[in-house]
């Protein structure tokens, strides 16, 4: 049971990480940055730290090696993960609102249990299918009361590209599961994934970030550190737990990004907020017990 309860506590805390950085983002955006600067200077203020920890490393253990196949699930990787999701999510929100996209985005296990099944790699199971019950509807007490009456007004094609999002998470869990099997290193992982990222947001900012706020270095050396952990976390919970189950970390993130919301941006909490709290936690523990 122990077991279970801290793969569970890792599930949520990786989620606590993703959410904290969605609101920094959101405070530098609120004091003037542009929509891809802080995924820009996030990703190289990352290669540049583990670069910098690198060097600082008088006997490494072992000498860092690559192969095709590891840089081939690391290039998988970085764009499942990190560019495709934030891509669509920022096109999609011009004609969809936030909620619609967390809403969407909440499926993320349930493209991972598709993904599982049709790879073999797990069996459905009831147990499985009610840590999935319990994460859906603990997702959507806090998104469905935000939806009004322009939700599903975007073109059908917009809401085809969004589901392009939980997918492009869910099948990032099976390519980090492999890039671990493929014997790459947490520094590796996080070099290249953020190098890739970083030189994509690049190219669709055409250009170096012009607007990004000078008093604001304290938030950005908070997200990269954020950034840091919560790929290191990934790793970590990658050689413990199944992709199905690294998943849910998707649902904690939603439900710490209203948290912290609430916290930082006046908001209130409200009874459904907790219920939802229950919901997710109940549904991450769930999802690590072995069938």
């Amino acid at each position: 049971m122990i077991y279970y309860l801290l793969n569970g506590t890792l599930i949520l805390l990786l989620g606590l990480f993703w959410a904290s950085e969605s609101v920094l983002g959101k405070l530098l955006m609120e004091r003037g940055a542009g929509v891809f600067d802080f995924p820009i200077i996030l990703n190289f203020g990352t290669v540049i730290a583990m670069l910098a920890a690198c060097t600082l490393k008088r006997k490494p253990r072992h000498k860092a090696e690559f192969s095709w196949e590891s840089v081939a699930w690391m290039l998988c990787t970085a764009l499942t993960l990190v560019f495709i999701p934030y891509w669509i999510l920022y096109l999609s929100l011009r004609q969809m609102s936030p909620a619609e996209t967390s809403l969407l985005t909440s499926l993320t296990p349930v493209f991972s249990m598709a993904l599982g099944v049709a790879l073999s790699q797990m069996k459905l199971q009831i147990l499985s299918v009610i840590s999935l019950g319990s994460g859906i509807v603990g997702a959507a007490l806090l998104i469905l009361p935000q939806l009004d009456s322009r939700a599903g007004g975007a073109p059908p094609f917009s809401y085809f590209m969004m589901l392009l999002v939980p997918l492009s998470y869910a099948a990032s869990g099976y390519f980090l599961k492999a890039a671990f099997k493929a014997g790459v290193t947490y520094t590796q992982m996080l070099i290249v994934t953020n190098l890739i990222s970083g030189c994509l947001f690049l190219t669709l900012n055409k250009g170096l970030p012009a607007s990004m706020p000078l008093n604001s270095a304290g938030l950005i050396l908070t997200g990269i550190t954020f950034n840091i952990g919560a790929i290191a976390l990934m790793m970590f919970i990658s050689g413990r737990t199944t992709p199905f189950s690294l998943s849910f970390s998707n649902h904690a993130t939603l439900v710490f990004s209203f948290v912290l919301t609430a916290i930082f941006f006046d908001v209130n909490f409200s009874g459904i907020m907790f219920a939802s709290i229950v919901l997710v936690v109940l549904s991450s523990v769930l999802a690590q017990v072995k069938k």
